[in-house]
């Protein structure tokens, strides 16, 4: 052999003289033995071993192998993956995060091709109006009146006609820079809805 090459721990050797050790001892059903190989075997065994351990070079590297039943005690976890299944979960990873993309992306080109309601603001940049039976003068209305009353169903006048018109709001998302928008509607006399938006 050469030096740089380990002897088993376990040679036929000492195999025959852990078997004239252990027909020593003599057992009785039920009786237990703790030590088969004297103290001194044992010791000179893991001797051998790390004075062979001692004799490589600085430069030789010790490393475990894996074996098929699995992995060595020394192991981690982590060292014992296999590199394919380290690869198969990186793709995992990589493609759970482009289906994400993709389908955020698609919601985002949805979200700006659905039918959005627009709506003008008005000179007060307060209010805004989305239905042409309604206007500006009635919108800035309908948002003094939501402030003034506590409820999300108010009741308001349209200095135009001079009729009151009850309208129930909630809140929205715009594209305008105020911070809690809300979406108001009602119906008038004749059944068209109005429809404006506050600030």
């Amino acid at each position: 052999m050469s030096d740089n090459t380990l002897r088993p721990i376990w040679t036929p050797d000492d195999a025959r003289q852990t078997a004239a050790d252990a027909a020593k001892y003599t057992t009785e059903p039920g009786e237990l033995v703790v030590d088969i190989v004297p103290v001194e075997r044992r010791d000179s065994i893991l001797n051998r071993t790390m004075a062979e351990l001692d004799m490589l070079d600085d430069d030789d590297q010790y490393r475990v192998l894996t074996c098929r039943a699995g992995r060595h005690r020394g192991e981690s976890k982590h060292q014992a993956m296999r590199p394919r299944r380290a690869r198969r979960i990186t793709r995992g990873i990589i493609a759970a995060a482009v289906v994400v993309l993709v389908l955020a992306v698609g919601a985002l080109w949805a979200s700006s091709r659905a039918g959005a309601e627009t709506f003008v603001v008005c000179p007060s940049g307060l209010t805004g109006v989305a239905s042409a039976d309604t206007s500006c003068a009635f919108a800035d209305n309908v948002r003094r009146s939501f402030y003034w009353q506590p409820s999300w169903t108010v009741v308001t006048t349209s200095p135009v006609t001079g009729k009151f018109y009850t309208m129930q709001c909630s809140r929205t998302y715009t594209d305008t820079s105020w911070t809690d928008p809300k979406r108001c509607f009602g119906v008038n006399d004749s059944g068209a809805v109005l429809v404006v938006y506050v600030a």
